[in-house]
């Protein structure tokens, strides 16, 4: 019954116009699975996460976007609390959000599938580890063999991470992991597919030279040789680049 209850709530909230995180406390009324005092510290997380954002949970979207830009600005000590206090409901806010089953969110799986578990026992390396075992959780969540890896399963994956979560930069992320990707697909005794690694550098702030007319290289030709003083005799000459005096033969 409980169940029916939260389902309808989630029909009223994503009918109304935006989903805030006044509607996440209140979908928290409705998990049975929570124990009292879990959902008290979850209400108090989200609760916590509108205070450092400065607004009140009704005036704040559900907007992981937004919500990871505004913390950007946030100094923890500031707020008279500690880096680990401030990771803390950071922590409880997501699992809140989970909780809440307002906004899709990466299934949570606490282990891996053996197939990446080997995959990143053959790796070994630092970098390796780090850089893949995000999307090797994913994958093993969403039943997803390694040798399956490509653009489309990274691009789903990132929009995870964005939409779901606080990382500060999934833009960078979703570089990294393709690159360590790509430098682990170098093996081919892997049989690991290459992927494409995203450029997100905006567009160019200079114009290709050979997209100019003939006629414009002609003229700026024309005026760097009257810059550098290529002919100081021509009437045109700039001031102070003519010739001297002693060269003019009147020393």
């Amino acid at each position: 019954m409980k169940q029916n209850t939260a389902s309808q709530l989630k029909e009223t909230i994503s009918a109304a116009t935006p989903v805030t995180l006044a509607a996440v406390i209140a979908s928290l009324e409705h998990r049975p699975l929570l124990s009292e005092t879990r959902r008290r510290d979850l209400r108090s997380a989200v609760k916590r996460m509108a205070h450092l954002l400065g607004n009140a949970p009704e005036a704040i979207p559900l907007a992981m976007d937004v919500i990871r830009n505004g913390l950007a600005t946030v100094n923890p000590i500031a707020h008279g609390m500690s880096l680990k206090r401030f990771t803390n409901i950071r922590s409880d806010f997501l699992t809140a959000v989970r909780a809440s089953g307002l906004i899709p969110t990466t299934k949570r799986n606490k282990g891996l599938s053996p197939s990446w578990a080997a995959l990143l026992q053959t790796l070994r390396g630092r970098r390796a580890n780090l850089g893949l075992s995000r999307i090797a959780h994913y994958a093993s969540a969403e039943g997803i063999d390694r040798k399956d890896i490509n653009d489309q399963v990274i691009a789903r994956f990132i929009n995870g991470v964005r939409d779901g979560s606080l990382h500060q930069k999934p833009n960078a992320l979703h570089r990294q992991v393709t690159s360590i990707w790509n430098e682990a697909a170098r093996d081919a005794s892997l049989g690991l597919n290459p992927v494409t690694v995203p450029s997100f550098r905006g567009p160019a702030k200079r114009i290709e030279w050979s997209l100019l007319r003939r006629s414009f290289e002609d003229d700026t030709d024309k005026y760097l040789a009257w810059c550098g003083g290529a002919d100081p005799f021509a009437a045109d000459a700039r001031a102070g680049h003519g010739p001297s005096t002693e060269e003019r033969g009147h020393g």
